[in-house]
């Protein structure tokens, strides 16, 4: 297969950089797609976004210092699971054991949270250290039985079609590449809303809602939810100990690949 058009617009991004897609002929090409199909977004939305260094936060599991981007993007959700985590004697259950999996698939709480309480921090109030904190992994994993859970819902804070992830490295363990891809339900990849560039926008914004008032609500001027993140590397020695992620859906697996 071959995507000519997509080398195109891959071409014409690595010619002029990040102001062909912001400022230049591809944004051209998705307003008018957008005007033309009763889409919000426009041209003067890409002009005006800007980017934002952020300070990140982190959790220490078993001795490693995990960090992750706070909201509005999603990394925390892997500090939620490592916490929860850190309470029970994964060895001790044994490698790939019913046990084990079972206790790590029900991290799927931390999905839940996410859904409720992660958002642009512009537009709400995120409890960041109240999420990822000792306390509050040890209510959620009050919750995890000895069976499968069908009924997730988010935790309660004092005072208030899916993805694959595959990642895979080299021999050496030096180099991870990580590589989600996201299918929802809800989005029609058929759907190219920049006409002849072939590159589709990010389909988990088919995910927030449209009412304004809840935490991702569609509004203009709101950062959206990316369901991507790091992988992790040692402080110590810049190897990664592990190449992870988090795949965006309570319903999918996950993958990991220690450094041997």
């Amino acid at each position: 297969m071959t995507r000519p058009e997509l080398a195109d617009t891959y071409r014409l991004l690595a010619e002029r950089g990040r102001d062909a897609f912001y400022e230049g002929e591809i944004a051209d090409r998705i307003d008018a797609w957008m005007r033309e199909n009763g889409g919000y977004l426009r041209k003067a939305d890409f002009e005006q976004h800007t980017s934002t260094w952020v300070e990140p936060v982190s959790v220490d599991y078993r001795g490693y210092e995990v960090y992750e981007l706070p909201p509005n993007g999603q990394g925390i959700a892997a500090l939620q699971m490592l916490q929860i985590l850190e309470g029970y004697d994964l060895a001790g259950m044994g490698r790939n054991s019913a046990q084990a999996l079972h206790h790590m698939v029900e991290e799927k709480l931390a999905f839940e949270d996410r859904a409720k309480y992660y958002a642009d921090p512009d537009f709400a109030d995120v409890p960041v250290q109240q999420l990822i904190s000792e306390e509050y992994a040890a209510r959620r994993r009050g919750q995890i039985g000895g069976d499968a859970s069908f009924n997730v819902r988010a935790g309660e804070l004092p005072e208030e079609g899916d993805t694959i992830y595959l990642t895979t490295a080299d021999s050496a363990g030096w180099h991870g590449l990580p590589h989600p891809e996201q299918l929802p339900r809800h989005w029609v990849r058929g759907i190219d809303p920049c006409p002849g560039c072939r590159s589709c926008p990010g389909p988990r914004r088919a995910l927030h809602p449209s009412t304004p008032t809840t935490a991702n609500g569609y509004a203009p001027g709101k950062r959206s939810l990316p369901h991507h993140h790091p992988r992790p590397r040692d402080a110590a020695t810049a190897r990664p100990p592990a190449s992870f992620g988090a795949h965006g859906r309570r319903r999918c697996s996950r993958r990991a690949t220690p450094r041997s």
